[in-house]
């Protein structure tokens, strides 16, 4: 397989936890492949945006604890940097406090009262908060998003 187009560490890869941390360096547009199995993502694309469509986020299916990486903008402890636990998407109805974080503006995250986990150097085991972009196949470009 042809491996010349892949991305490397300077676009935000990294292949030992197979992760990408967008980066003003990282293409606008990612055209995945599987180097195991021909013609995998034949239609697929990855476009980084400028801003999304707080509509598309689904708050409503996580109904466990996340973390989320990134630094808080809004809310206790503005300005910690790192991973931040044992926060929703939705309110848990009880005691409790929000952030937002620069990296995700105008989505609001709920963190029970005394969880005290802002902006840690180490990540939990707490489900990683990913936004997906959800759109009906009624709206799908023929080309491929």
């Amino acid at each position: 397989m042809d491996n010349s187009a892949d991305i490397g560490t300077t676009e935000g890869w990294d292949a030992n936890t197979l992760t990408l941390t967008v980066s003003s360096e990282t293409p606008d547009v990612l055209y995945p492949h599987c180097e195991f199995h021909n013609g995998m993502y034949t239609n697929g694309r990855i476009v980084k945006v400028d801003s999304y469509d707080m509509a598309n986020i689904d708050v409503t299916n996580a109904t466990n604890s996340m973390q989320v990486k990134g630094t808080v903008s809004k809310g206790p402890f503005k300005g910690a940097s790192g991973f931040t636990y044992k926060v929703y998407l939705a309110s848990q109805g009880g005691s409790e406090h929000t952030h937002e974080f620069y990296e995700y503006p105008g989505l609001t995250f709920y963190m029970p009262a005394d969880q005290g986990y802002h902006g840690a150097e180490l990540s939990t085991g707490d489900q990683m908060f990913k936004p997906m972009s959800h759109f009906a196949t009624t709206e799908a470009t023929d080309d491929g998003y």
